[in-house]
């Protein structure tokens, strides 16, 4: 119910939380007017949390449900005062591969879709891509091209609109349909090469993110140094990757000194990038944890966003291959 999900933002508000990353559902007894609801009673009790709410595949759903087209559904929710859209679902935007691992999504044009429907009434959301299944270097290739061909378009329109930040990770097999075939993990060192070629790639995107939650906090540190200028969020409470019995967590205080270590200052961003607090990397581990709140989001430094708690980091990004 929607006062369920205003109980577990109360409790991130009040660990700092400034962004809240909802998604997952697909409950078709559900009508449009709960999505609407949802948005407007979380900003009506939490104006200072940005909802980072629903991926293309439960957009698509709610147009299917309410009869409504992919764009009068985004107007709705952009009324309610929604304004960002996660990048989820992507997977690989290929055909051939999302016919084998995600069927019922469609292929590449029906998340594609509805980011650029997205994009043209000026939300910004993200891309994401999981990889290390059935994938090969042809439709990582294809991925890219599709999300940077859209972004060219969008930035095009003026208006906002577009995507923020890439964001790659790896799969994880365990008690997923797929572990049978691919029982291992994808290591760190082709997820360090991906953010570097995808940096390179997608020259159009300002923002490369870390995902040091699906990777490790070590290999998130490292990513840093190959592409990756956001380190994004802290974290509360994560499903999908738990799910696969992958779990990892952080504190602001540590996020901030892992940025310190690999030579950055740290910045606390918005969901937008905007910038809220800086960190500089002269400052004493004693200090960051007397001074950093509970529940932000870091980057490297330029200027950053996210939806929990997002950090970026300092001075332009090396991307070695």
């Amino acid at each position: 119910s929607i006062e369920d999900v205003m109980k577990k933002i109360d409790r991130s508000s009040k660990l700092g939380v400034t962004t809240v990353l909802l998604q997952g559902g697909h409950n078709r007894e559900l009508p449009m007017s709960f999505y609407e609801e949802l948005v407007t009673t979380t900003l009506q009790r939490f104006p200072h949390i940005t909802p980072h709410f629903f991926t293309a595949s439960e957009i698509q759903t709610m147009a299917s449900v309410s009869h409504l087209t992919i764009t009068q559904v985004l107007e709705k929710l952009k009324a309610a005062g929604q304004h960002t859209l996660p990048g989820g679902g992507a997977e690989i935007l290929s055909e051939r591969v999302r016919k084998k691992i995600s069927p019922k999504k469609g292929g590449p044009e029906a998340w594609l879709e509805v980011h650029r429907a997205a994009h043209r009434l000026g939300f910004l959301s993200t891309a994401t891509m999981m990889y290390g299944h059935v994938e090969e270097p042809v439709d990582v290739v294809e991925h890219w091209n599709h999300i940077r061909t859209l972004q060219d378009q969008s930035l095009a329109v003026d208006n906002g609109g577009g995507f923020s930040a890439f964001i790659p990770w790896s799969f994880k097999p365990d008690n997923t349909v797929l572990q049978r075939r691919f029982p291992r993990r994808v290591g760190p060192v082709p997820y360090l090469r991906m953010l570097a070629a995808s940096r390179l790639f997608l020259d159009n995107f300002k923002h490369v993110q870390a995902s040091w939650f699906s990777e490790g906090k070590k290999v998130g540190q490292a990513a840093l140094l190959y592409g990756a200028d956001d380190f994004g969020g802290t974290l509360f409470e994560e499903n999908v990757h738990a799910e696969a019995g992958f779990v990892n967590v952080t504190t602001l205080p540590e996020t901030i000194i892992l940025i310190h270590e690999a030579g950055f200052d740290a910045v606390q961003r918005t969901t937008r990038y905007g910038l809220v607090k800086r960190y500089p990397k002269t400052m004493t581990p004693e200090e960051v944890r007397a001074q950093a709140e509970p529940g932000v989001s870091l980057r490297k430094n330029r200027a950053v966003a996210s939806g929990e708690t997002s950090i970026r980091i300092d001075e332009d990004v090396a991307s070695p291959l």
